[in-house]
């Protein structure tokens, strides 16, 4: 079995912050690299991280909406993401409210960026105010 490490640690970088008020749609956050070097050359790599959520009432008067909310992944920041493969997504939210999560970065491929995706059934042109942040932490220095 393998260790599991969920804490964020000491070294805690807020990296994705993405207010949005949006129609139904899939929105991404920019890429945000997962390993770093500092001036002295020294490297790190963020281990893991915190994911939260907070929507607001929708507006349109929508009969349902879901906000769901993913990690992905990706090589060169650009291309071919996936999903992050360690519990870093959040069930929907389908009620004004928050969630939160926690997760590890041992699948990252190098990069991260936030997967949300909203849906509405009903209404007239309904937007949902969403804000979501990632916390990432728990460096380990090479």
């Amino acid at each position: 079995m393998l260790p599991s490490r969920t804490d964020i640690g000491a070294l805690i970088s807020l990296q994705i912050p993405c207010p949005t008020t949006n129609a139904a749609a899939e929105i991404y956050s920019a890429a945000v690299a997962t390993e770093s070097s500092w001036a002295e050359g020294q490297a790190f790599r963020y281990l893991s991280g915190s994911l939260a959520v907070l929507c607001g009432a929708p507006s349109g008067a929508p009969s349902s909406f879901a906000v769901a909310v993913q990690l992905q992944t990706s090589a060169d920041g650009l291309t071919n993401w996936q999903s992050l493969p360690t519990n870093a997504a959040i069930a929907p939210l389908t009620a004004p409210g928050q969630a939160n999560a926690t997760f590890q970065l041992g699948g990252s491929l190098g990069f991260i960026r936030v997967a949300a995706t909203l849906t509405f059934v009903g209404g007239t042109s309904p937007t949902i105010p969403v804000t979501i942040a990632v916390a990432l932490g728990g460096d380990e220095q090479r």
